[in-house]
């Protein structure tokens, strides 16, 4: 079930740096598994909370969580589930049981419901089959059961669900693993060789530097992927600076200022030639599946259920959970990742001649990874993660 709501919505607020800090808050917390996620998904169900705080101490642990006031962060979050980019499919669901409704203030909980985006999901919890097929429609198949267990006692469900499918605009192609060496060569036969359309280049970020490469769909998507020259670099700094690249940030090193020969991440030769510098890279394909209880890390899903107990009656047995199922791949032919996200409570879950330089980026070890998308605002971060298995190019 869907409700219609007239709150004015909040297209002005930009959702990039929330997002992004709660990112690296997650990832912190990740540390360096292998892992892809979406902070946007689980940062989505936190914002259907945020309206729900009547207290003055609870309204601000929202906004801490979220990096904006929550009645800023349901007006953005309203304009983005409503009006999702083309390349990325939205959806979220606030399901309440009559009885827990009926319990509620029935002021504040107007105030809550009419902050919702229009295509939510509202209305009785759904039976877990409709759960099931909810996840499987807004994932386009890639999770076809909802990643949580809700019994009939549930009083609240809040959930998300954050799905991309993208061809890359200009495909790799797929070289012997060779190329690539490291440890990884010993481990797939091939890997992928970036075309000249796909940026690759040096940035430094906060005294740093990192191989940065750039594949795009046709559309509005793109995915990073960025290696420290530092191999002992912490990964959630590599998943931050990522971010921070994604957004606009960090300073661009000119390839000629990179040390000739094979250096840690970049392999650069200089020779006669004409035309400009060159840049590509080689990386492999990879897949991950991860599933994250989010209660077991600092994901700021406390404050939301604390938000939740100033407007829904609470019972000494309830129980809470919070948890995101996240699957993706990245490949020859494009990317595609998907990401539920369910939060409940229940009773009892590119011409002269002169010398020119080329440049070869190896991502031959653990390094991170953002996937954004293009909004009137700028790019908004969708997933990220840090990448240590590598699968064989297709």
């Amino acid at each position: 079930m869907t409700r219609k709501s007239t709150r004015t919505l909040r297209p002005d607020v930009d959702l990039a740096r929330p997002i992004a800090t709660y990112a690296d808050r997650l990832h912190r917390a990740l540390g360096g598994t292998h892992h892809v996620v979406s902070p946007l998904g689980v940062w989505l169900v936190l914002a259907l909370a945020g309206t729900a705080a009547t207290r003055a101490e609870t309204q601000a642990r929202m906004a801490d969580v979220l990096g904006l006031d929550p009645r800023d962060a349901a007006g953005a979050t309203r304009a983005l589930v409503d009006a999702a980019p083309a390349e990325l499919r939205l959806a979220v669901g606030a399901w309440v049981a009559d009885a827990a409704r009926d319990g509620a203030n029935p002021a504040a909980y107007d105030v809550w419901s009419r902050s919702l985006p229009r295509s939510a999901g509202t209305g009785p919890i759904p039976p877990q089959a409709e759960l099931d097929a909810w996840a499987d429609e807004h994932t386009g198949g890639m999770i076809p059961r909802f990643p949580a267990e809700v019994p009939p006692t549930t009083s609240v469900l809040l959930a998300s669900a954050v799905m991309t499918r993208i061809s890359w605009a200009e495909p790799f192609t797929a070289v012997p693993a060779a190329e690539l060496g490291g440890a990884w060569a010993g481990t797939v036969a091939r890997v992928l060789r970036s075309p000249e359309e796909h940026p690759v280049g040096a940035v430094d970020v906060d005294g740093e530097r990192y191989a940065v490469h750039r594949a795009a769909s046709s559309g509005d998507m793109t995915v990073l992927s960025v290696v420290a020259e530092r191999e002992d670099a912490v990964p959630a700094d590599v998943v931050a600076a990522a971010h921070t690249v994604a957004l606009g940030g960090g300073t661009d090193v000119p390839l000629a200022e990179l040390p000739l020969g094979d250096g840690p991440v970049w392999s650069v030769v200089e020779e006669d030639g004409f035309g400009g510098d060159s840049t590509d890279a080689l990386l492999p394909a990879w897949a991950t599946d991860t599933e994250v209880n989010l209660q077991q890390v600092p994901s700021g899903v406390d404050a939301a259920f604390a938000a939740l107990a100033d407007l829904l009656p609470t019972a000494p047995t309830d129980r809470t959970g919070a948890v995101q199922k996240c699957v993706a791949r990245y490949s020859r032919e494009g990317f595609e990742a998907a990401a539920v996200t369910a939060l409940m409570r229940a009773a009892g879950g590119m011409s002269a001649r002169g010398r020119v330089r080329h440049g070869t980026a190896r991502f031959a070890r653990p390094y991170a990874v953002v996937a954004t998308v293009r909004t009137t605002a700028g790019p908004l971060p969708a997933f990220s993660g840090w990448i240590t298995e590598p699968v064989e190019a297709d």
